[in-house]
């Protein structure tokens, strides 16, 4: 019964499924504002949303620390500049994943 409950009351939250993508298909990004960017995988795109991330929007390239291939929310973007590419400068963990229309 508990169980019933807990399930009845994400729904009433608006839980939404888990929206995740493959890492190793991702080709593009682009910022759209200071805490979240569209990333172009394969023939999706999906909008990222960050927690605060102050280097995001200078970032010369992102990568991805999840757990196996699939980049999920409360995974973190590895943010770099062109002048240290091996260590990142920032570590934002992701707050949603939504998909997007492609444009």
């Amino acid at each position: 019964m508990k169980y019933l409950v807990f399930t009845l009351f994400l729904f009433a939250m608006g839980a939404e499924a888990r929206t995740c993508f493959n890492k190793h298909m991702a080709r593009n990004y682009h910022s759209v504002m200071i805490d979240s960017f569209v990333v172009e995988v394969g023939r999706r795109s999906y909008k990222v949303e960050t927690w605060p991330c102050p280097e995001l929007r200078w970032a010369d390239a992102i990568g991805f620390d999840s757990f196996g291939s699939q980049v999920c929310a409360l995974d973190t973007v590895l943010v770099y500049d062109r002048f240290r590419r091996r260590m990142p400068v920032d570590r934002c963990p992701i707050h949603s994943i939504v998909e997007v229309e492609n444009r």
